[in-house]
């Protein structure tokens, strides 16, 4: 694995970068790759945003999971990021999620 695509936008003006973590084995477990990226490099309207990791290999049989972590806890404004599905968007079956508080809609 050397890189991935999360279809994603930015929402009004987020004061965290965006980070996307590479977990392997369990959605809580190890993380084997980090992306962090700042508010100004991503878009405001729907994407598939890509995303370049060194290449890992992966294992056979054994379960990845891309985390965007919630948010850091001194943020208090509700501008953040969405990603995976957009109404009406070729995503199914998907779900809602944002990065203020790590809930779906």
């Amino acid at each position: 694995m050397n890189d991935l695509q999360i279809y994603l936008l930015k929402f009004g003006s987020p004061e965290f970068n965006l980070t996307c973590e590479f977990r392997e084995g369990a959605i809580d477990g190890p993380i084997i790759k980090t992306k962090t990226y700042p508010p100004s490099e991503i878009p405001a309207a729907w994407i598939w945003f890509f995303i370049d990791y060194e290449d890992y290999d992966v294992i056979e049989g054994l379960d990845y999971f891309v985390v965007l972590p919630p948010v850091p806890s001194d943020i208090i404004t509700s501008f953040g990021y969405e990603w995976d599905y957009a109404f009406g968007s070729q995503i199914w079956p998907g779900s809602f999620w944002f990065t203020r508080d790590g809930s779906g809609l």
